[in-house]
């Protein structure tokens, strides 16, 4: 029980008053408010949470494929990318070896705007695309990370052994 000091403190009287104040039904909005609140709160924690979740270990494309003009689209320039990829990696000098990716690539990607518009109708297509994109973009950054790396161990040792060595002649 709560006490309540009332006007006859002066004279040593306390009335005593029976809960905190409140009405019930005050009690109950509050209750609810906070129920509301809490509810609202763990759902938004519970998707956000999923939403990272799908996003790191990629459930959204589970299941869903690509339409079938995006995919023929896409196999010439992920071919392309390839074929690059291997040409560049006979160059040791980061611009060669760019370039060489680039011109590889460069009869296949003169169809990407064709291509993105084929991968631009549904969301399938659009990922399909859109990793298309960042599989280029990480080889031409492997080529540059390759040419600041390995390519100077290489360029070594084609200066004491050179690549294409006569065979010693049995007579």
């Amino acid at each position: 029980m709560k006490a309540r000091l009332t006007d006859r403190a002066e004279q040593g009287y306390i009335e005593v008053v029976s809960g905190s104040g409140k009405s019930e039904r005050a009690k109950r909005f509050s209750q609810a408010l906070w129920v509301v609140f809490t509810v609202f709160a763990v759902a938004f924690v519970v998707d956000s949470t999923y939403e990272i979740v799908k996003g790191v270990f990629g459930w959204e494309s589970v299941g869903a494929h690509a339409s079938a003009d995006c995919a023929a689209g896409i196999q010439p320039l992920e071919a392309a990318i390839a074929d690059g990829k291997m040409r560049s990696l006979k160059q040791t000098e980061e611009h060669v070896a760019l370039a060489e990716f680039r011109s590889a690539k460069a009869a296949a990607w003169a169809s990407e705007e064709k291509v993105r518009a084929d991968c631009s109708k549904d969301d399938a297509s659009r990922a399909a695309f859109a990793a298309l994109l960042r599989i280029s973009l990480a080889e031409e950054t492997a080529i540059r990370q390759r040419s600041r790396t390995v390519a100077p161990p290489f360029r070594d040792l084609r200066a004491l052994v050179p690549e294409k060595t006569p065979p010693i002649s049995p007579h």
